[in-house]
């Protein structure tokens, strides 16, 4: 009893980070559920009924206000229903494909 006491009254500290991480847990699952507006402008109305996949040939980017190129001659593909995960160092430039593929910068050419 005085151990579970211990551990439970040290797990208290993590309380509010739980919290966190289930609400931010939920607004993932709610982004991927979630229709695109363009898709919806075509007439398909649910995620099962989006088909495609996402390529990338030799794509090199650099940010408008910046000289540095943060991707350089990067290609992928991305078969439809698949999931990925971009793993990599700082400065790898996970969050420019991710910014790329969302279209944050899809009239951009660089």
């Amino acid at each position: 009893m005085f151990f579970f006491s211990l551990c439970s009254g040290s797990n208290s500290y993590y309380i509010g980070d739980i919290e966190a991480s289930e609400n931010a847990a939920k607004s993932i699952f709610t982004i991927l559920d979630s229709v695109d507006e363009e898709e919806l402008s075509k007439g398909k109305s649910s995620p099962a009924q989006l088909d495609g996949e996402i390529e990338f040939k030799n794509v090199t980017f650099k940010y408008p206000q910046r000289d540095l190129e943060v991707l350089k001659d990067v290609s992928l593909k991305i078969p439809a229903g698949n999931k990925v995960a971009f793993v990599g160092p700082s400065g790898a430039g996970k969050s420019s494909i991710i910014q790329l593929i969302m279209r944050f910068y899809g009239d951009y050419k660089g």
